[in-house]
C-alpha cells in the first residue's frame, strides 16, 4: 500500500458515523461447526496475506504493518470493530450463527468482487473439511498456490492518469428525489432478500437492450414511481458502481476499484417506452464506463489524495474526506444499485442456499446489492428503514413482466464499526 490513493483510503475514509464496510452472509445446507471453521480460517490466511495487516499509530503519522495474529471467528451475528484489538487489529472479521457464515470487511480493504475469492476458499475449505470430502478445486484460490498475474499489484500504477480528460461533458449535482416516510413501519435500517431468476431476467434484458444492472436500475424506479406518484416529476438518480480493473491490472486484483456512475430519470425518460428507457440506461452507462472517462473520475480522486499529506494530522485528514464528500452527502442518489458480476462458484455452489450481501451507503436511501448463484440473482435491498412495502412492489413489478422472482427473508441491518489506532 505504497500509492497514496490506496493507502490513503483505507486509513481516513472514515467519519462521524459513516464506517465504509461491508458483510455478506453465505447460507449453507448444514449447521456451522464453529471449531472446524476456525481452524479453516486460521489455515486460508496463508493465502491471502494481504488482507493480514494491522495499523499502528506514530504521532500524526499512520504505519501500515503485516498482521501475523490469526482472524477470530466469533459465534452470532453481532458485529466486532474492525481494527480492534479484540478483532486482533484485522480489517476482516468472520462469525457464523446455524448454517450462515458472515464475512466482514472494510470497504476501503477490498471491493465484493476482492473479497469473493476470500470468501469462496474459506467456504470450499470448510466444506471438505466438515462434510469429509474431495472437491474439485477449479476457480477456487488455496493455500500454498501462487498468486494469479495481476492479484496483489497497485491499480493506480497501472493507468496514465496525468493526461486524462473527460469524456463524457461533466454534469453539476441534480436534487433526486428521496422517499419519505410514509410507508415507514420503524425507523431501524433493514435489509430485504429477495431473489429473481437469471433465465428470465437475461431474456427480457436481451430481447430490450439492456443488461442486469440497467434492469434492476428501471424496476426500482418504477418502484419509485408506483409508491409516489404524486412526485413524479421529480428526477430519480440512480448510482451504479462501476469496477474499472480492466484499464487497471485485471480481474484478479484485490483492492477496491469502482467509480459511481449515474443515470438520471425524468419526465423524458418515464415516458418512453420500456425498451428506449433501457437503452438510454444501458448507454448512460457504456458512456460514463469508457475508460478515459473513468481515467478522468479516477485523475480527480488521486489528487485529492495526494494533497491529504499536506495536512498536519490524522483527524484534519479524515475531515477533508467528509468535506471532500460534501457535494455527495448534500445531494444524495434516489437509490443504488451494485452488480458483482458473474462469479465461477466452482464446485462449492451446489452447497450454497443463499447469500445476502449488505453495505453502509453514505446517502442513499435504498441501495441493491445483486450477485447470481444458482440459476438466481439473490438480491439485498437495504432500506433506511423497515417497510416491505417497497420489497413487495418490486417483485410484483417484475413478476408483471413475465421474470420468475420471490421475497425470501428480511432481517435489520448490523454491520461494523472501524477503528483506527
Amino acid at each position: 500500500m505504497e500509492n497514496k490513493v490506496v493507502k490513503n483510503d483505507l486509513l481516513y475514509f472514515k467519519f462521524d458515523d459513516f464506517d465504509h464496510v461491508m458483510r455478506h452472509k453465505i447460507r449453507l445446507k448444514t449447521v456451522i461447526d464453529g471449531g472446524i471453521l476456525t481452524d479453516v480460517v486460521k489455515k486460508a490466511q496463508a493465502r491471502y496475506p494481504y488482507f493480514c495487516i494491522r495499523v499502528l499509530r506514530s504521532g500524526e503519522d499512520y504505519e501500515i504493518v503485516h498482521n501475523d495474529l490469526p482472524i477470530p471467528v466469533r459465534e452470532g451475528e453481532t458485529p466486532v470493530v474492525l481494527g480492534s484489538e479484540e478483532n486482533n487489529g484485522h480489517f476482516l472479521a468472520v462469525s457464523y450463527t446455524e448454517n450462515v457464515i458472515i464475512f466482514d470487511i472494510d470497504h476501503n480493504l477490498a471491493d465484493s468482487k476482492g473479497l469473493m475469492e476470500w470468501l469462496k476458499t474459506v467456504v470450499y475449505m470448510y466444506l471438505t473439511a466438515s462434510l469429509d470430502i474431495t472437491l474439485p478445486s477449479d476457480n477456487i484460490r488455496l493455500p500454498g498456490e501462487d498468486y494469479l498475474p495481476g492479484e496483489t499489484e497497485d491499480p493506480y500504477e497501472h493507468m496514465d492518469l496525468d493526461s486524462a480528460e473527460p469524456f463524457v461533458p461533466e454534469k453539476g449535482p441534480v436534487r433526486s428525489f428521496l422517499p419519505d416516510d410514509r410507508y415507514m413501519q420503524d425507523k431501524a435500517r433493514s435489509n430485504y432478500v429477495f431473489r429473481v431468476s437469471v433465465d428470465d431476467l437475461m431474456r427480457f434484458s436481451r430481447s430490450l437492450d439492456g443488461s442486469p444492472a440497467a434492469v434492476l436500475c428501471y424496476f426500482a424506479k418504477e418502484m419509485i414511481r408506483k409508491l409516489f406518484p404524486d412526485d413524479s416529476d421529480k428526477p430519480i438518480v440512480t448510482g451504479i458502481p462501476h469496477s474499472f480493473r480492466d484499464i487497471a491490472c485485471g480481474e484478479a486484483n484485490y483492492h477496491s476499484q469502482t467509480v459511481v456512475l449515474h443515470v438520471i430519470y425524468g419526465p423524458r425518460m418515464d415516458s418512453m417506452p420500456v425498451e428506449q428507457q433501457l437503452t438510454c440506461t444501458r448507454g448512460a452507462i457504456i458512456l460514463q464506463s469508457d475508460p478515459d472517462n473513468v481515467r478522468y473520475m479516477l485523475k480527480g480522486h488521486a489528487e485529492f489524495a495526494a494533497s491529504l499529506d499536506d495536512l498536519p494530522t490524522v483527524e484534519s485528514r479524515r475531515r477533508a474526506y467528509k468535506e471532500g464528500l460534501n457535494t455527495v452527502i448534500a445531494f444524495p442518489e434516489s437509490l443504488a444499485v451494485s452488480y458483482v458480476g458473474q462469479i465461477k462458484w466452482g464446485s462449492i455452489e451446489e452447497y450454497i442456499e443463499d447469500i445476502a450481501l449488505e453495505s453502509a451507503a453514505i446517502s442513499a436511501p435504498i441501495m441493491f446489492a445483486f450477485v447470481p448463484i444458482k440459476g438466481w440473482f439473490y438480491i439485498t435491498m437495504v432500506l433506511n428503514q423497515t417497510s416491505d412495502i417497497y420489497v413487495n412492489t418490486l417483485v410484483d413489478l417484475i413478476r408483471e413482466s413475465g421474470i420468475k422472482a420471490e421475497n425470501l427473508y428480511s432481517f435489520k441491518q448490523q454491520l461494523c464499526r472501524v477503528d483506527m489506532p
